[in-house]
């Protein structure tokens, strides 16, 4: 079934017709009286962002924020304490703002770490917990166009994820999703319309020019005191998408490699929430009557902001689903990743085979924190995230772990995780492992999971089976 907007075809604002008005408005009542299930009320492509059941005297000024390029990162980016992002400090932010603001959320998009059935799942999680914060808008970036148009029908139809993007149709001409939303806060109309750029078409879809695409959006949105577009651009082309649109009032996107501050591109305020949802885009409103007046910030997600509860019961719910369908290293996004590090004939022989030969390095092992690594996971409930588990594990997706379930010989760093895969050097010991050990510590203590790495100091913990001159040399 088509969308309801399968029938809105993009034309140039210089010749818009009444009756393509009336057609645009036929299709909008199709939302008339749907209702999704937050804490915000929405109906027709509209969102009630007041919570309070009267009107207060005098009216709350009006904060929109806006995440981006969440990247898959359900919780902070990287798995040590002092890490930024998550969803559950998010939300935290969000109700410390909405003690003394009317708050509106949007997302620029890039939500997806991937496409793969994994990623899949976890994007699901991303979206309930997008909704458990009161989500108004998800622009579609180029990573949630890569799970595919029927993916993202379905979607916006059984989870009423607010799905928006003015300027991406499917093969027959149809958008795929509703071109804006509008949002009441504060006695305030905010549109919310949202692009992508081209450079993000795939075999199903063909992205419009996204100035084209604004430029035929801005005639149906009635009575709206600001206009913001949820762009997924690179930098370059946020840039020359503000300075051509003096008629929006502000332009958030991503990615852009890192967090853009806010500041003026003509008459549109410019920025861009991104970086794996490290940063969020804060929009202040004037509640004032007259023209509203646009400021703002960027905001880390650091860990000053505590874990909100409802967010750690979606997590809780996210690593019980993962527990279900345990998903193999081959249903996820990282074996290529595992591939580049190992081979791909890995053929194993676990560190059980080892002491035979190398009892003292077998001995020091033991006592490393590499033979406790998935002890770690165990102990947060993450053992069954094939996040975790790629660095938790040994010869992830290239012979050696598959899945907690059916390969649970490999977990834990094991001695091939550094060495190489040692089945050949098992059977005939005068065949060398495959690895220089000291090469392979990056592969997963980098910058998001182990911040704090130096190589000397580590390395020390781990070092076995060497003369005195080869650690030297190891450590220069």
């Amino acid at each position: 079934m088509a969308p309801p907007f399968a029938r809105l075809n993009v034309w140039r604002a210089s010749c818009v017709a009444a009756i393509g008005i009336l057609a645009v408005c036929a299709a909008w009542a199709g939302w008339h009286g749907k209702k999704r299930s937050n804490s915000v009320s929405f109906e027709a492509g509209h969102v009630d962002a007041n919570r309070s059941s009267g009107h207060s005297e005098q009216p709350k000024p009006i904060a929109l924020v806006v995440s981006g390029d969440t990247a898959g990162w359900l919780v902070p980016c990287g798995c040590t304490a002092n890490q930024s992002g998550g969803l559950l400090r998010r939300a935290t932010f969000l109700a410390e703002g909405r003690k003394s603001h009317e708050v509106v959320l949007a997302d620029a998009g890039g939500a997806p770490g991937g496409a793969s059935d994994y990623d899949r799942c976890k994007f699901d999680f991303i979206l309930s917990g997008e909704r458990l914060m009161g989500l108004s808008a998800h622009n579609l970036g180029g990573p949630e166009l890569a799970l595919g148009v029927a993916y993202l029908e379905r979607l916006a139809q059984e989870q009423k994820a607010p799905l928006i993007s003015a300027n991406v149709r499917d093969r027959a001409g149809h958008l795929i999703a509703e071109p804006f939303r509008t949002v009441s806060a504060g006695g305030r109309r905010i549109a919310l319309l949202g692009v992508v750029s081209p450079k993000f078409q795939t075999r199903e879809t063909h992205i419009d020019d996204p100035k084209e695409a604004i430029l035929t959006t801005l005639p149906l949105l009635k009575d709206c005191d600001v206009t913001v577009a949820l762009a997924y651009l690179p930098e370059d082309e946020l840039r020359q998408l503000a300075a051509a649109l003096p008629e929006v009032d502000a332009i958030i996107g991503g990615p852009t490699g890192q967090s853009l501050p806010l500041e003026r591109v003509g008459a549109s305020l410019v920025g861009s929430a991104t970086n794996k949802g490290k940063f969020l885009i804060e929009l202040s409103l004037s509640a004032e009557s007259g023209r509203p007046r646009l400021s703002g910030r960027t905001v880390e997600m650091t860990p000053q902001f505590a874990n909100d509860a409802d967010q750690e019961r979606n997590l809780k719910s996210f690593y019980a689903e993962l527990g279900k369908r345990d998903f193999s290293a081959v249903q996820t996004s990282f074996v290529q990743q595992a591939i580049n590090r190992h081979s791909s004939d890995y053929t194993g022989a676990k560190s059980s085979s080892c002491p035979a030969c190398h009892q003292e390095e077998f001995a020091a092992w033991l006592k490393s924190g590499h033979a406790h690594a998935w002890a770690t996971l165990e102990k947060r409930g993450a053992h069954v995230d094939a996040d975790c588990q790629r660095c938790h594990t040994t010869g992830f997706g290239v012979g050696g772990f598959e899945s907690r379930v059916r390969s649970p010989g490999y977990v834990d760093v094991q001695c091939e995780s550094c060495h190489g895969a040692s089945g050949a050097h098992a059977k005939r010991p005068e065949t060398k492992t495959l690895l220089v050990a000291r090469d392979q510590c990056a592969g997963c203590h980098d910058h998001e999971n182990s911040p704090e790495f130096e190589f000397a100091a580590y390395w020390a913990k781990v070092a076995h089976g060497e003369t005195p001159s080869t650690k030297a040399k190891a450590t220069q």
